[in-house]
């Protein structure tokens, strides 16, 4: 079995889909659409936080779209900011400096890809809204936000990531391998286990970083 866990898309469940008559794209399907092409797709939301959504917002305004980016109040994406570092920006790390993506080499090296007008072209032209789809109808989407925000939209293109890759195993399969399973069916001596050794994997941790003892706030799941 080779499909690891980035092969079936999650696409969410959008109110009022049926009744939309815009596109709905996830990203795995993107580079085959005629989004960018296409002339009568002017206004496109893009949903999630990580690199795919940041790709794709950055493909169609430069294509000269009308771009709203949504989202999810408590998501940070995968990689969260490290996703859109500048590529050149000084690092510690020892690969840094080697991380520039040239995928037309016979080698197929891979890295990041990140584009130095990415920021402004944001900051000028993209209409960023924290929160999420309440409603698609007709040509418009409406956010579940205070103030009823709605806006057109010719198409949704949504980077929120995959689901799991594994429903093909029934769960005591998945946990004879050592594969992800449900939490929830855990027996309550490897619960046990794991949290005592998770402990003191922390305390090694926070004895050595004393500056991790008290993070700043943000989204933990």
């Amino acid at each position: 079995m080779a499909n690891g866990q980035s092969s079936v898309p999650n696409m969410p469940n959008f109110p009022g889909k049926e009744h939309f008559r815009g596109k709905v794209i996830h990203s795995v399907d993107f580079g085959q659409s005629d989004v960018v092409q296409d002339k009568s797709i002017q206004h496109i939301a893009v949903i999630g936080a990580g690199k795919s959504a940041a790709d794709m917002v950055y493909e169609v305004v430069k294509a000269g779209k009308t771009v709203s980016w949504i989202i999810h109040e408590t998501g940070n994406g995968s990689l969260g900011a490290a996703a859109f570092a500048p590529i050149d920006l000084p690092t510690p790390y020892k690969n840094g400096d080697a991380n520039i993506s040239n995928y037309n080499l016979a080698e197929k090296t891979a890295g990041g890809c990140h584009f130095a007008d990415f920021w402004p072209l944001v900051a000028e032209k993209v209409y960023v809204y924290r929160g999420d789809v309440k409603l698609l109808d007709g040509n418009e989407l409406y956010l579940n936000d205070k103030n009823g925000t709605h806006f057109p939209c010719d198409a949704v293109l949504c980077g929120t990531g995959w689901k799991s890759g594994l429903d093909m195993f029934e769960n005591h399969t998945l946990m004879e391998l050592g594969l992800p399973y449900p939490k929830d069916i855990e027996p309550q001596e490897v619960t046990a286990k794991w949290e005592k050794l998770v402990g003191k994997a922390d305390e090694q941790v926070l004895r050595r970083f004393v500056m991790l003892r008290n993070p700043p706030k943000h989204y933990h799941k």
